[in-house]
């Protein structure tokens, strides 16, 4: 538990970190779906806020970051859902936030869609990182 402690104590994001918080109390509790569901989240929201603070400079996050707006002034799941899926990939190949490594390991850990659903929708995006 202690190392979970450490990880926690290294996210720099407010809002990751709160999601990250959450996945360790439910991974002590023995909740493991939900600290799966709950780290899943705070991966996508830390990379949500990466893509925007880049956008700031324009390019490719900033096209991400109006795709992933009007997604969500929309209300389209579907395209929330494929953003979502889609996000580690683009994180490494068009925005070189991760690298090989770390892609492998975050799609193995994609199996979130198996027991929880979909991160992405309008509220938790818009809500979480605004």
């Amino acid at each position: 538990m202690r190392a979970l402690e450490d990880v926690k104590n290294q996210v720099r994001s407010l809002t990751s970190r709160r999601y990250v918080e959450e996945a360790v109390a439910a991974y002590g509790a023995g909740a493991y779906r939900a600290a799966l569901i709950s780290i899943w989240i705070a991966v996508a929201a830390d990379v949500i806020g990466k893509i925007r603070l880049l956008a700031e400079d324009g390019g490719v996050a900033a096209q991400m970051q109006a795709e992933l707006d009007r997604a969500i002034k929309g209300n389209n799941v579907n395209a929330l859902q494929a953003f979502e899926r889609n996000l580690v990939t683009r994180a490494r190949n068009e925005l070189e936030l991760v690298g090989a490594r770390e892609e492998v390991s975050l799609l193995r850990f994609d199996g979130h869609h198996w027991c929880g659903g979909q991160a992405a929708s309008a509220l938790s995006y818009s809500a979480g990182l605004r």
